[in-house]
Protein backbone atom coordinates (compact mmCIF):
# COMPACT_ATOMS: atom_id res chain seq x y z
CA UNK A 1 0.00 0.00 0.00
CA UNK A 2 1.53 3.15 -1.16
CA UNK A 3 1.83 5.93 1.40
CA UNK A 4 1.35 9.84 1.57
CA UNK A 5 3.55 12.37 1.64
CA UNK A 6 1.44 13.27 4.79
CA UNK A 7 2.26 9.87 6.78
CA UNK A 8 6.04 10.17 5.78
CA UNK A 9 6.43 13.54 7.28
CA UNK A 10 4.04 12.14 10.55
CA UNK A 11 6.21 9.31 10.82
CA UNK A 12 9.47 11.88 10.32
CA UNK A 13 8.03 13.94 12.81
CA UNK A 14 7.57 10.56 15.19
CA UNK A 15 10.86 10.04 14.54
CA UNK A 16 12.38 12.98 15.29
CA UNK A 17 10.77 13.77 18.59
CA UNK A 18 11.83 10.53 20.38
CA UNK A 19 15.00 11.09 19.34
CA UNK A 20 14.51 14.46 20.57
CA UNK A 21 13.08 12.98 23.88
CA UNK A 22 15.93 10.32 24.17
CA UNK A 23 18.86 12.90 23.62
CA UNK A 24 17.14 15.48 26.43
CA UNK A 25 16.63 12.11 28.90
CA UNK A 26 20.49 11.77 27.98
CA UNK A 27 21.69 15.19 28.83
CA UNK A 28 19.33 15.08 31.87
CA UNK A 29 21.45 11.78 33.18
CA UNK A 30 24.79 13.19 32.21
CA UNK A 31 24.02 15.85 34.42
CA UNK A 32 23.34 14.18 37.70
CA UNK A 33 26.27 11.92 36.67
CA UNK A 34 28.73 14.65 36.57
CA UNK A 35 27.77 16.18 39.71
CA UNK A 36 27.56 13.27 41.31
CA UNK A 37 31.54 12.49 39.85
CA UNK A 38 32.13 15.99 40.97
CA UNK A 39 31.02 15.75 44.71
CA UNK A 40 34.32 15.85 46.52
CA UNK A 41 35.91 17.58 49.92
CA UNK A 42 38.68 18.40 47.51
CA UNK A 43 36.37 20.15 44.92
CA UNK A 44 34.58 23.03 46.03
CA UNK A 45 30.87 22.90 44.96
CA UNK A 46 31.01 26.61 42.84
CA UNK A 47 33.65 24.66 40.64
CA UNK A 48 31.19 21.60 40.15
CA UNK A 49 28.62 24.39 39.38
CA UNK A 50 30.50 26.24 37.11
CA UNK A 51 31.64 22.82 35.16
CA UNK A 52 28.04 21.70 35.00
CA UNK A 53 26.53 24.88 34.24
CA UNK A 54 26.57 24.19 30.09
CA UNK A 55 24.05 21.04 30.62
CA UNK A 56 21.45 23.05 32.32
CA UNK A 57 21.13 25.41 28.87
CA UNK A 58 21.47 22.49 26.82
CA UNK A 59 18.67 20.78 29.25
CA UNK A 60 16.43 23.89 29.30
CA UNK A 61 16.61 24.42 25.52
CA UNK A 62 16.08 20.86 24.67
CA UNK A 63 13.10 20.46 27.03
CA UNK A 64 11.46 23.82 25.57
CA UNK A 65 11.56 22.12 21.68
CA UNK A 66 10.34 19.10 22.82
CA UNK A 67 6.99 20.83 24.68
CA UNK A 68 7.28 22.89 21.51
CA UNK A 69 7.76 19.83 19.10
CA UNK A 70 4.44 18.17 20.90
CA UNK A 71 2.56 20.90 20.94
CA UNK A 72 3.02 20.86 16.97
CA UNK A 73 2.71 17.29 16.39
CA UNK A 74 -0.64 16.98 18.53
CA UNK A 75 -1.99 20.06 16.76
CA UNK A 76 -1.13 18.05 13.33
CA UNK A 77 1.75 20.60 12.09
CA UNK A 78 3.66 17.62 11.48
CA UNK A 79 6.51 19.65 9.11
CA UNK A 80 7.22 22.50 11.65
CA UNK A 81 7.46 19.82 14.99
CA UNK A 82 9.90 17.96 12.70
CA UNK A 83 11.62 21.00 11.73
CA UNK A 84 12.00 22.10 15.56
CA UNK A 85 12.77 19.05 16.75
CA UNK A 86 15.71 18.64 14.16
CA UNK A 87 17.39 21.76 13.95
CA UNK A 88 17.16 21.55 17.98
CA UNK A 89 18.99 18.14 18.12
CA UNK A 90 21.62 19.34 15.39
CA UNK A 91 22.04 22.75 17.69
CA UNK A 92 22.43 21.31 21.62
CA UNK A 93 24.67 18.29 19.86
CA UNK A 94 26.68 21.09 18.03
CA UNK A 95 26.58 23.25 21.28
CA UNK A 96 27.75 20.31 23.29
CA UNK A 97 30.68 19.71 20.86
CA UNK A 98 31.90 22.92 20.60
CA UNK A 99 31.95 23.33 24.54
CA UNK A 100 33.91 20.03 24.79
CA UNK A 101 30.84 18.77 26.52
CA UNK A 102 31.64 15.18 24.72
Amino acid sequence: MPTTRKENIKTWAKVSLLALLASTILHIAEYYLSRQLLESPIISKTIGSTLTAHYVYVIIISISACVAGAIFYFCSKYLIATLICGLTLIGTNFYSYAMGLY
